[in-house]
């Protein structure tokens, strides 16, 4: 379930001797569904798979780059963030993040995929 940022919004009043903000909730979703936007790992959230998008091979989400060509780019520049983020300006810090906690989770799928990336252009 997705929600907008704005969606969720605390009222203007105190519904308690505490002070505590209440939240409007549009229809349909309840305290849990909105929580679990909260405690998700980024890479969940940025990182996902669509076939026929970079050969079904893990991407950042609205975007053509795979999560392997980004690590493999990352230890090309000495882990260092911000010589690959001026490499690729269209990519958040938080995009990065995530792909490095995918990597972190799935290491050895990223380097299969790196793996065979590699035989494959030693074969051209």
């Amino acid at each position: 379930m997705e929600l907008e940022e704005s969606v969720i919004s605390p009222t203007t009043e105190s519904h308690s001797s505490t002070g505590a903000f209440s939240f409007m909730l549009p229809a349909g979703y309840s305290i849990l569904s909105v929580a679990h936007l909260f405690t998700q790992k980024s890479s969940d959230l940025f990182i996902g798979s669509t076939p026929g998008i970079c050969g079904g091979a893990p991407i950042i989400l609205g975007t053509r780059l795979a999560v392997h060509q980004i690590i493999e780019q990352h230890e090309a520049f000495h882990r260092e963030k911000e010589r690959l983020l001026k490499a690729y300006p269209h990519m958040t810090v938080q995009q990065l993040d995530a792909a490095i906690e995918y990597y972190r989770g799935h290491r050895e799928e990223i380097e299969d995929l790196i793996e065979e990336e590699r035989i494959a252009e030693f074969r051209e």
